[in-house]
Parts: C-alpha cells; sequence; structure tokens
C-alpha cells in the first residue's frame, strides 16, 4: 500500500510538472510571436505611411495589425485552436509583413484539407516561427521577388504535414548570418520544446 501510494504520489507530481511546463512554454510561446521587434517594426510602417500622405495603406495596415493583436492574444488564452484558425492568423501575418517591406515577397497558402479537417485542433502559435524566419532571414539580401508558399495536408495516419517553402538564400546562408545578429530568434527552438511537452502530456 504504501509502494503503491508514492507511486501515486509521483504520477501527481509529474503530471503537474508537465503543466507547469506547458504553461510556461505558451507563455514564452505568446511572447514569441508578439515581439517588441515585430510590434516596433509595424508601428514604425504605419508612422512611415502617414509621414509620405500614404493614408490609406496606413489605414489598412492599422486595421490588419489590429486584427492580428486580438487574434494572437484570444488564442494565447486556449490550449488548441482550429486548423483554419491557424491559416487566418498565417494569412493575417504574411499580410502585414509583405505590406510592411513594401511587397518584397509574394505568398500563397494551399489547403488540401476537408472542411471537416479545417475543424480539427492544433497547439496555438505553431507554425508561425517558421514563417516569421522565412520573412526575416530568407529573404534578408534579397530587394524584390521572394516567394513563400505554405501547403497544409492531412496524412493517412491522422497527421497534419505543414511544408514552408521559399526562394530565399537558404537555411545555411541564413543560419551565418543568425550568428552575427544581437537578436537571435528563438521561435523555432521554442515551438520544438512545446512539441516536445504536448507528446510528454
Amino acid at each position: 500500500v504504501v509502494f503503491f501510494f508514492k507511486r501515486r504520489i509521483k504520477q501527481i507530481q509529474r503530471k503537474n510538472q508537465q503543466q507547469k511546463n506547458m504553461q510556461q512554454l505558451e507563455r514564452k510561446a505568446l511572447q514569441a510571436q508578439m515581439n517588441p521587434h515585430f510590434i516596433f517594426n509595424s508601428l514604425n510602417s504605419i508612422q512611415s505611411f502617414l509621414l509620405y500622405e500614404e493614408n490609406e495603406k496606413a489605414e489598412r495596415y492599422l486595421l490588419k495589425f489590429a486584427q492580428l493583436i486580438r487574434q494572437t492574444l484570444n488564442n494565447s488564452r486556449v490550449s488548441y485552436i482550429t486548423i483554419e484558425a491557424e491559416i487566418d492568423t498565417l494569412r493575417k501575418y504574411l499580410e502585414l509583413e509583405q505590406m510592411r517591406f513594401k511587397d518584397k515577397f509574394t505568398f500563397s497558402i494551399s489547403v488540401q484539407l476537408q472542411p471537416d479537417q479545417m475543424l480539427l485542433g492544433i497547439p496555438p502559435m505553431l507554425i508561425q516561427p517558421f514563417v516569421e524566419n522565412a520573412v526575416l532571414h530568407g529573404f534578408k539580401s534579397m530587394q524584390s521577388g521572394g516567394e513563400i508558399t505554405v501547403s497544409f495536408a492531412s496524412l493517412s495516419t491522422n497527421r497534419l504535414m505543414c511544408v514552408i517553402q521559399d526562394n530565399g538564400i537558404g537555411r545555411e546562408e541564413a543560419g551565418k548570418h543568425n550568428k552575427k545578429t544581437t537578436h537571435p530568434s528563438f521561435g523555432t527552438k521554442i515551438t520544438a520544446e512545446r512539441l516536445f511537452a504536448y507528446q510528454q502530456k
């Protein structure tokens, strides 16, 4: 009885620790997506549009920016969101970055899922860090002609496959440049930790 009791206590403690780790990772994920650099750059873009009297662009950008902020905060309060909601968040983010970089790149999102599959749940803010890497690092040395394709497909093993492709400088070159920067991206590292924590759970 004592052995069983001790083992049960350890199981409860391990479960509580896993839950605590999950909450910490979710907070980190929110911070990674809503990082100060992205917000600062977005506000600078609005200011730039106003400075050059591009009022219509400033208004559209501000509207999209407010929608993305609201959506991100709402997503951070839940453990799972639908695939449809994740795609919508990605589209808003890419539209904002496209405006900010003055059409330096184009993007497309391909979805090969059934309507009922679009309602399945995945952890929020899971794919955005990889898309952000493609925008910020892949196209860093390009002035125009950038292309990003994000495709979603379902596998027969009840898994979701998301492929992000770009025609940027490549991961190896981007990695060399990132070692020199003073603001490294932790989004993908946090995502890997989150996936591991979900698997343990």
